[in-house]
C-alpha cells in the first residue's frame, strides 16, 4: 500500500512539475509572439508611410504626364489623412522630412520669382 501511495504521489508530483514546465514554455512562446507581432507592425507602418511619401513626392513631380498627375492628385487626400493618422507613430526624423516635403508642396519654387528678385536687386 505504501509503495502505491508513494508511486501515486511521485506521479502526481511529476505531472504537476510537467504542467508547470508546460505553462512556462507557453508564457515564453507568448513573449516571442509579442516580439514578432511588434516587428511585423513596425514593418507594416514603415511600408504604409513610405507609400504615403511616394504619393506626396510624385504629386510634386513635374516630369509626369497630365493623366498620371490627376491619378496621383486623387490619392493625395487619402495619403494626407493616413499620414495624419499615423504621424505620432513614426520617427522624428521622418516627421521632419515630411514637414519639409509638405512645405515644398505648399510653396513650390517658382522660377519667375527668382528672376524677378535678381532683376530687382540689380536696379540702382
Amino acid at each position: 500500500k505504501k509503495r502505491k501511495k508513494m508511486a501515486a504521489l511521485s506521479a502526481d508530483g511529476e505531472a504537476a512539475e510537467a504542467a508547470e514546465i508546460e505553462k512556462e514554455l507557453k508564457e515564453g512562446s507568448a513573449t516571442i509572439d509579442v516580439a514578432v507581432l511588434a516587428k511585423a507592425q513596425a514593418d507594416t507602418l514603415q511600408t504604409v508611410v513610405v507609400s504615403y511619401f511616394r504619393i506626396l513626392k510624385r504629386s510634386s513631380d513635374a516630369t509626369i504626364s497630365h493623366g498620371e498627375r490627376e491619378k496621383v492628385r486623387r490619392l493625395l487626400p487619402t495619403a494626407l489623412e493616413g499620414l495624419a493618422k499615423f504621424a505620432h507613430l513614426i520617427h522624428l526624423d521622418t516627421v521632419v522630412d515630411l514637414l519639409a516635403l509638405l512645405k515644398h508642396l505648399l510653396n513650390p519654387p517658382d522660377e519667375d520669382d527668382d528672376h524677378n528678385t535678381a532683376a530687382s536687386t540689380e536696379l540702382p
